[in-house]
């Protein structure tokens, strides 16, 4: 293992450059490693936008010293350096935090290292700013300054024409969930074998489009594309730059667009429609027709820049269906009912656990809790209890506004919601410190669909959280019976 790292008597490693293979330079995710957050050159062009992250090198030698070389320049990570150095290209000899920190043990020097070979091999750098690929990961944490050693797990190393070596490390932001940081290394035996930047632009994929009945029309406002790769999540795709689609069967739907050139590819969506071609206009009777179940699929709980955007984020099927444990665990949201009666009476039930999403004081952390765990919360998140006696409004869908349905606390000590209970209308419950619902006491959601495809019904509802009730950010929920 020491020679794969080190050769005959040094070796000199670089940010892989080539993400054709499906290896990314730097990559971070969730622990379970169940997606990909995010990476440089995956649906970007970070690999062109980062150049001075692309000519460091990093030589470990066999005697255990390593000298890392930022070649005079690094790249100005958001939230660790000074504003006005933030997100660019910066010189070495400008390297401050926003409270002038002195990052400058980052801009290189000669350091040492411990290699463990073994079923778990690790590689220890050790010196004030020692770190391999990116200064952002410590150990088991998110750093903003330099820190004396990093330890990483060794994923690969390998020696061929291309040497390759894969560290990655852990960080967490409770005792039971966090992320991890990938960094992908090479060597090339000969150096002109290393492929040059990108010089030029990756696309940026985007799109809106509306759905009438069945029928969903596209609007692509995609830039720099040479190719498309539509996805209407009912099995079928297009490759044209304007689609129109018809959906066979009425239910909800997840569409995603990619779109390509030589530079790299990017990615729009998904966003969520409702094909509703045979089914009727949601009314109060049909809303009262028993009590709804959030679905157990993908894209039945996300947040986004938007009504039914799902592209920042989504819960899993696989926290859904009771697969994922601790923290993961959103099984107990899934069984939950909502149930809109005559009289404009409201009611949920929790069916015995509730979901904690990092507001409910007193928990020992995210995942699912019993009833009696969510009485002994010491904030106002045991307020989100079963109730039957909430009350609410539904507004038909008017002329070019969507039905909306508004749910109001029915006590001063139960809180009323749909699906999730975080979103409210101007901002989340996020902050233990804060009032349930920011002290308001009812959400208006937006009905963006309804459908019966004759064995099971849709609702599709949204949430506006942003202080002045933009658009521009909302949680939306699929319903199910």
């Amino acid at each position: 293992m020491l020679t794969a790292l080190a050769g005959d008597d040094s070796k000199t490693w670089k940010l892989l450059r080539d993400v054709s293979t499906g290896r990314y330079p730097l990559e971070v995710g969730p622990w379970d490693r169940a997606s990909i957050w995010w990476a440089v050159g995956r649906d970007n062009d970070e690999i062109a936008g980062r150049p001075c992250m692309f000519n460091d090198e990093w030589t470990f030698s066999r005697d255990g010293a390593m000298v890392f070389d930022a070649m005079g320049d690094y790249w100005g990570e958001g939230g660790i350096v000074a504003e006005d150095l933030e997100n660019d290209c910066q010189s070495t000899n400008d390297m401050v935090g926003p409270d002038d920190e002195d990052l400058s043990a980052w801009g290189g020097g000669e350091f040492t290292y411990v290699l463990t070979p073994g079923s778990d091999p690790k590689l220890k750098v050790d010196g004030l700013g020692a770190f391999v690929g990116f200064f952002k990961l410590g150990n088991l944490e998110e750093v903003s300054v330099p820190q004396t050693s990093v330890t990483y797990d060794i994923v690969k190393l390998s020696d061929g024409d291309v040497d390759t070596l894969i560290v990655e490390g852990q960080y967490k932001w409770d005792d039971t969930d966090g992320g991890y940081w990938r960094f992908v290394l090479v060597h090339y035996d000969n150096p002109d074998d290393e492929p040059d930047l990108p010089t030029g632009t990756a696309p940026t994929a985007g799109f809106t489009a509306t759905i009438s009945g069945s029928t969903l029309t596209t609007a692509n406002a995609s830039t720099d594309g040479d190719t498309y790769e539509w996805d209407f999540g009912d099995g079928t795709t297009s490759t044209e730059e304007n689609p129109v689609h018809d959906y066979a069967e009425d239910g909800v739907y997840a569409v995603t667009l990619t779109v390509s050139n030589a530079f790299g590819s990017s990615s729009a969506g998904p966003m969520v429609y409702v094909a509703s071609g045979s089914s009727p206009d949601l009314t109060d009777a049909i809303l009262q027709n028993g009590s709804w179940t959030i679905r157990i699929e993908d894209y039945s709980v996300f947040v986004g820049p938007g009504f039914g955007d799902a592209s920042w984020w989504s819960v899993p099927e696989d926290g859904l269906n009771g697969t994922s444990t601790g923290g993961d665990d959103w099984s107990c949201l899934a069984d939950d009912e909502f149930t809109f009666s005559t009289g404009g009476v409201y009611g949920y039930d929790t069916k015995g656990t509730v979901r904690n999403d990092g507001y409910f004081e007193g928990l020992s952390g995210n995942g699912c809790y019993s009833d009696a765990e969510l009485a002994g919360v010491t904030n106002d998140g045991k307020m989100y209890r079963t109730f039957a006696n909430h009350s609410y409004l539904f507004t038909p869908a008017s002329g070019g506004d969507n039905a909306t349905i508004t749910v109001t606390d029915g006590a001063a000590d139960a809180k009323a919601f749909i699906g999730f209970y975080k979103p409210y209308n101007g901002g989340e419950n996020s902050d233990q410190a804060n009032a349930a619902g920011g002290g308001t006491t009812s959400i208006t959601y937006e009905v963006l669909g309804y459908a019966d495809d004759s064995t099971q019904e849709y609702l599709l509802v949204s949430v506006d959280y942003t202080a002045d009730q933009n658009g521009s950010q909302a949680w939306s929920i699929v319903l199910v019976r």
